[in-house]
């Protein structure tokens, strides 16, 4: 990666605040790039962070790179539970975010660590 393409690593603790600081921190280190790329983005790593909150708990890995037209995030946490696609009913409350990765994101994914030491959970989304 070139010096002008930003990338960013942050650790978070595991608390509701977490998904808002991620957001904002996607949001300033990729500014200089088209405006829906950036919204979707800030929109999916909110997601998947309040679910790196909700079901891992601990400290939360965040790594956010601008690489030409391209956003790309990767979210790891201590869980080794792979993430599940659900499919909510209209009733439901919550449960739509890997809905909304699979959506947005030009690709998403998700690695699981050796030994059940966690997960990283990953997407792009490039503007245009």
């Amino acid at each position: 990666m070139s010096s002008q393409e930003p990338s960013l690593t942050l650790r978070l603790t595991a608390r509701p605040a977490a998904a808002g600081q991620a957001r904002r921190a996607l949001t300033e280190t990729c500014r200089h790039l088209a405006e829906s790329a950036v919204r979707d983005a800030a929109l999916l790593i909110s997601e998947l962070v309040t679910n790196a909150v909700r079901y891992a708990g601990g400290i939360i890995t965040v790594v956010i790179e601008c690489l030409g037209d391209c956003v790309a995030v990767a979210v790891r946490d201590d869980s080794s539970a792979a993430p599940v696609l659900r499919h909510p009913g209209p009733a439901e409350p919550s449960g739509r975010g890997l809905q909304l990765v699979e959506m947005l994101a030009t690709k998403w994914g998700c690695q699981l660590a050796p030994r059940g030491s966690g997960k990283t959970v990953w997407f792009t989304v490039t503007a245009g």
